[in-house]
């Protein structure tokens, strides 16, 4: 890891991210250092990504240390004949890197954000990665569609529902479905992998697929992000979600800062509200 990534992982660990003085210096020098430069392809762990100006993703992704411990754990576990469902693929990068992981298999990649969803179909072409298919559509527990917040240079902070504007965050309609539905709609077997990345509405995304990950038990990665709940009631669900994963689960890996670490229990409200998590349930092996 370099020494902008070794920076990054310091400055998570000692809560700099709770400063919004702190991440408005971050943004503004963003914006200056990579002016020009959104578009060009970033490379990344042996492929090459076009981002765009996003201040959530391009830093981290340029200077190498994007999810890395997560990424390092992750992949080695990936069966290179799975089936991978990738929910809120965004522009791709767990996509492509899970599309090689499985290169006997294919990947599910599901992105409901129209110029996101285009910069994922680009990705995927451009890596020439043939074993991933995208889906305009967001897996929630409902088939219709969802209001979503969209950030103009913050694609992963978009979020289906907390539609309590901020200025010059836009608001529009995505397509969803069930996770059941899209099986019974296209066929094939239950995933064997599934990493989630939505932004809080994760438990909903379980809802919509509960048959399948009680059936399969397919390894789970997923975010857990206090920063996108928005409510007392959504806390609750978080807290009844995680208890029915950890039944279901029994055990799982929860990455903060550090080494991730074991964990059989989750207690949701004591989690820092400023910040994203990780959680792997690893699942049935086949």
């Amino acid at each position: 890891m370099g020494l902008e990534s070794t920076a990054r992982a310091w400055a998570l660990q000692h809560g700099l991210q709770r400063s919004r003085a702190v991440v408005a210096a971050y943004r503004g020098l963003a914006r200056v250092r990579f002016r020009g430069s959104w578009d060009e392809p970033v490379a990344f762990r042996g492929h090459h990504f076009r981002i765009g100006q996003d201040l959530t993703l391009y830093p981290a992704v340029h200077s190498g240390g994007f999810e890395a411990e997560e990424l390092d754990t992750l992949l080695p576990l990936v069966p290179e004949d799975a089936t991978v469902w990738d929910v809120g693929a965004n522009i791709g990068i767990y996509a492509v890197l899970l599309g090689a992981a499985a290169h006997r298999g294919r990947v599910e990649a599901f992105e409901p954000v129209p110029a996101t969803h285009q910069r994922l179909v680009d990705n995927v072409a451009a890596n020439h990665v043939t074993n991933v298919r995208t889906h305009f559509v967001a897996l929630s527990d409902s088939v219709g569609t969802a209001r979503m917040a969209v950030h103009p240079d913050a694609h992963g902070c978009d979020q289906i529902g907390g539609i309590d504007l901020e200025p010059g965050v836009e608001s529009i309609d995505v397509p969803t479905t069930t996770g059941e539905e899209f099986l019974r709609a296209h066929g094939g077997a239950d995933p064997d992998v599934v990493k989630v990345d939505i932004e809080g509405h994760e438990p909903q995304f379980l809802a919509g697929a509960w048959g399948m990950f009680e059936r399969r038990r397919p390894l789970l990665m997923m975010e857990v992000n206090p920063t996108a709940w928005t409510s007392a009631e959504q806390v609750r669900l978080w807290q009844s979600t995680m208890d029915d994963l950890f039944a279901l689960y029994g055990t799982a890996q929860w990455f903060e800062a550090t080494t991730p670490r074991e964990v059989t229990s989750l207690d949701v409200a004591a989690l820092e509200d400023t910040r994203a998590y990780t959680v792997l349930f690893t699942g049935r092996p086949r």
